[in-house]
């Protein structure tokens, strides 16, 4: 699953179907929230067809990682903000 998500972050795969989007701004600003469960039948991985039902996928709403979500879903810009906030709510607490 985390092989599948960093993939995604790094190769920004898009739908065949639809007119795509600037490939910088995906990089920067990621793909939108909530928008990983559409993008992982895309890359889906051999390691996980095991859990396939026919030609129904394996379902992941997300990449059971917070930091590879973000990435994703957000971009490097939002990964940025997520690492800058956990700092802060880390030395928050140290504190």
């Amino acid at each position: 699953m985390w092989k599948a998500a960093a993939g995604m972050a790094l190769q920004r795969p898009w739908f065949q179907t639809e007119e795509r989007p600037l490939t910088l701004s995906m990089y920067l600003f990621g793909y939108r929230p909530e928008f990983f469960q559409f993008l992982f039948p895309l890359v889906h991985p051999r390691e996980l067809s095991h859990l396939n039902i026919e030609n129904v996928y394996f379902e992941a709403l997300e990449a059971h990682n917070n930091v590879l979500n973000r990435w994703v879903e957000l971009g490097l810009f939002g990964l940025a903000s997520q690492l800058v906030l956990s700092g802060a709510s880390r030395s928050l607490v140290s504190e």
